[in-house]
């Protein structure tokens, strides 16, 4: 059987890490999903000083 993705059972898409988001009024790039966090499951740097932050999927899917 295959493994399931990181992001199965989410709407986001499955190459989601590595992709750059907007959050208010800064761009932040996708570092990571854990799927253990289920109100903030999307771990990401805020660019360009590379602070780690982590979102809601909604977020994410409304930055995209």
């Amino acid at each position: 059987t295959p493994r399931p993705t990181p992001t199965q059972g989410m709407e986001l898409p499955t190459d989601i890490v590595g992709r750059t988001f907007r959050s208010r009024t800064r761009t932040y790039e996708v570092t990571g999903i854990e799927t253990r966090r289920p109100k903030y499951p999307v771990t990401a740097k805020r660019l360009p000083d590379g602070k780690p932050f982590k979102f809601p999927t909604s977020t994410v899917l409304a930055g995209l």
